[in-house]
Formats: C-alpha cells, sequence, structure tokens
C-alpha cells in the first residue's frame, strides 16, 4: 500500500550497486485495474529518487503518487475513465512535496464543467504548487471540429487558475449541456455554431464574482430578433462579476460592411439567475462614404429575455437618421 493507494500485484527486476538500488521493468497493478510501468532509482547516499514511467491512471491516484500531501484534483474536471501517459520523475529527495514530476497523457472521455469531450491530450508539470497544461487539446467531438486549445495553470493550493486559451465552438450545443434546453433560448442562439474564441484567463478563483479575463469572440453569421448579423466581434473582458464588452462590430442586413460598433455592461450574476440579459449599451453606426453626417448614435438600457425571445429598449437617448 501506498498511502490511500492499494498495489494488488507487482512485480520487476532490482539491483543494489554504489548505495543506489536500481529498479527495472517495474509493474503495478493498482486497485480498479489501473497500472503503472516504471523504471526507478533510489540512491540511498544523497536520499534522492528518480524514475521514468508510463501506465494508465485516475487523476486522483496520480496525486496521491507523486503528491502526498492532499492535493485536492479540480472540481470542475470529472475524468471517469484512467488517463494513458508516460513521463519521468527528475531527480528529487525523498521528501516529494517538492517533486516535479512531467508527463504526457491522453483521456478517451472527460467531463469539464458539465460537457463530455471524447478526446483530451494534454501535457503536465506539477511545479511549486502548481498542475501546469501545456498543449492541451479539448476536444468535443471526434473529428476535432470543435475544440479548446491552450495552456492552464491551477494553483491547488491557493485553488486559482489562469491560462490562455483559443476554441472553435457551437454555442447552442453548449447552452443544452448547461441545462438552457428552453427551445426559445436555444434558437435565440441556433446559429452561433462556428463560435471562434480566444481567452486570455488571470489567476482567479472558479466564481463568476471572481473570474478575471479578457477575451474576443467571433461569428460570422447570426439570425436573431428578426435580423441578420454577419461578421460579428465581440472584445470583452469580465471581472467582479461584470461582463463588458467594448468596440463590438458587425454587419447588420448587409455582409460586405461593419456597419455597427457596440459597448456592453451586462450583470452575469443576474443574467444567469434570471436568463434575462440587462445590458446597459452603447450603440453607433458607421458612416458610409457618402454620407455628409454621422447616421447615428444611441445609449440607454435594453432587456433581452433569452427565453421569450424578447428585446425591449428603455431610458434610450441618441440620433438615428431614418433612411439609415
Amino acid at each position: 500500500r501506498i498511502g490511500e493507494i492499494l498495489v494488488t500485484k507487482q512485480r520487476g527486476q532490482f539491483r543494489y550497486a554504489g548505495q543506489k538500488l536500481h529498479f527495472e521493468n517495474l509493474h503495478w497493478l493498482l486497485n480498479n485495474d489501473e497500472r503503472l510501468m516504471a523504471d526507478a532509482v533510489l540512491n540511498f547516499a544523497a536520499r534522492t529518487v528518480a524514475a521514468k514511467f508510463q501506465g494508465r491512471l485516475r487523476p486522483d491516484t496520480v496525486l496521491s503518487l507523486v503528491n502526498p500531501w492532499g492535493a485536492v484534483w479540480p472540481d470542475f474536471l470529472s475524468c471517469p475513465l484512467p488517463i494513458d501517459f508516460q513521463g519521468q520523475l527528475p531527480e528529487t529527495g525523498w521528501d516529494l512535496s517538492q517533486a516535479e514530476p512531467s508527463l504526457q497523457g491522453s483521456v478517451a472521455s472527460l467531463t469539464l464543467f458539465g460537457s463530455t469531450l471524447p478526446q483530451t491530450s494534454f501535457n503536465l508539470q506539477l511545479q511549486n504548487q502548481n498542475i501546469i497544461l501545456s498543449d492541451l487539446l479539448l476536444s468535443f467531438d471526434y473529428h476535432q471540429n470543435r475544440f479548446v486549445r491552450g495552456n492552464l495553470n491551477w494553483n491547488y493550493q491557493r485553488r486559482r487558475l489562469s491560462g490562455d486559451l483559443s476554441a472553435q465552438l457551437n454555442l447552442a450545443a453548449l447552452l443544452k449541456n448547461y441545462g438552457l434546453s428552453d427551445s426559445q433560448t436555444v434558437l435565440t442562439f441556433a446559429d452561433w455554431d462556428d463560435v471562434r474564441l480566444t481567452i486570455r484567463l488571470q489567476e482567479s478563483p472558479l466564481s463568476w464574482q471572481g473570474l478575471r479575463l479578457q477575451g474576443h469572440l467571433q461569428e460570422q453569421y447570426w439570425r436573431g430578433f428578426n435580423y441578420t448579423v454577419y461578421a460579428l466581434s465581440l472584445p470583452f473582458t469580465l471581472a467582479d462579476g461584470i461582463l463588458s464588452i467594448d468596440n463590438a462590430s458587425a454587419g447588420i442586413d448587409n455582409p460586405l460592411h461593419d456597419n455597427i460598433d457596440c459597448s456592453v455592461r451586462i450583470d452575469l450574476e443576474a443574467a444567469l439567475a434570471s436568463r434575462v440579459l440587462r445590458p446597459a449599451f452603447e450603440l453607433a453606426l458607421r458612416p458610409h462614404p457618402e454620407d455628409v453626417v454621422a447616421p447615428g448614435r444611441l445609449s440607454g438600457e435594453c432587456e433581452i429575455d433569452c427565453p421569450r425571445g424578447t428585446l425591449a429598449i428603455s431610458n434610450a437617448q441618441g440620433s438615428l437618421l431614418p433612411e439609415r
């Protein structure tokens, strides 16, 4: 037994020379049909250990083996199947709290924030109380047409996450995964099936109030509220529970011109609770070359009821040219 891990079968070869104990072709069969194969060297003079390893283990088993002081796997991740991996443990002291193992892994099923991913691969390293994921690929389908790629850093002592991600997503499908199965809610975003997204996440706790990030969302076509929107571009930030969209642009009923600029502020926590968006906004029409004066500007507040598919504007002021 290693900590809480039960080793049900073990075999391998070993030899001792120069105050070093060498384990070669070591095979461990663990509980729940997990396995680990390794070559390792224990240096009794220097009181160090080094190893190369491969196998199939669950995430909590990995942490128990290389992190006996009790780090907790993030609860927003569920991994029902073992991870296939290979890696190494550089020479380190017998106090494994300072160990910095690294591995390359893949898993056939992973649940992240409620979405099931059939393909996942990554490089992982434990360093200074951080789980560092690099070259991360989260695929929402077997053909990798919908995916998330990037690098993440999870500080398991402080429970803080940071990283950089890029994604290509079907937003309507994700809304269904989060329980937003109301037909009007999904239909509002039914055309958002090819969303391109980039995110830079500052070190943040995993709560809507605490997340701090910057990002950029793009969608080439959207039909909603009786309008056709082309080339939607949404730069955004999230801080203190407020989603801010600054200098967004799109073409309304015109695929050839980005003819609208928009800035929006949304209380995200309230919006998620009620499924109603109540943003403050500023909207401007971009002038055409033939315009003598600016075609218009509008600011105010609006209410977007996603379940009902309705849009209402209040406290608005500005000026608009009727012909535009």
